[in-house]
């Protein structure tokens, strides 16, 4: 039997997690339960105003950056450029929160199908949205046009250099 969503997405983050503490990243883990954050971010309907991300991740030389992990399947079928999908939704809630505590939103995609300790990189500003899916507009985030960060690199240094440009 498949695992549920959450529970992929969950391990995800327990790699990611990992993955900080063996580089000794400077981060804060954000509790998703609902009754974790105030009422502000709930809509009267009870749907998500703003979204949570994952991590804070301290990055030297840049500042505080939001960064929600995503364990989703690589879709890379031969012909096609490999992608991972989003829905506009969760973009438009990780833009509230943005907005709201003023912190630069990142994704970081790991393909839940691979073993090796490869993450995927995008800003929430290089995403735009061209296709419905499933009844709800939806981006392909094409791996290519993606920040590829491998445990090796992700000393805080090298995550500054690969996301920003800079040295």
């Amino acid at each position: 039997m498949a695992d549920s969503a959450e529970k992929v997405g969950q391990k995800g983050e327990q790699i990611f997690r990992a993955l900080l503490d063996k580089t000794a990243q400077p981060y804060i883990y954000i509790d998703q339960k609902r009754e974790s954050v105030s009422n502000a971010f709930w809509k009267k309907s009870g749907d998500k105003y703003a979204k949570r991300p994952d991590f804070l991740l301290s990055v030297n030389g840049f500042g505080t950056i939001a960064v929600d992990v995503k364990h989703q399947k690589l879709h890379d079928k031969l012909g096609s450029r490999p992608h991972f999908f989003i829905s506009e939704s969760e973009v438009n809630e990780a833009k509230a929160f943005s907005r709201l505590y003023g912190l630069p939103w990142w994704w970081a995609f790991k393909n839940n199908e691979s073993s090796n300790n490869h993450w995927y990189w995008i800003s929430i500003k290089n995403i735009e949205f061209d296709m419905v899916y499933d009844t709800e507009r939806t981006a392909k985030l094409f791996i290519d046009d993606m920040t590829l960060i491998s445990e090796p690199d992700f000393i805080s240094a090298n995550i500054y250099t690969s996301l920003f440009g800079k040295n």
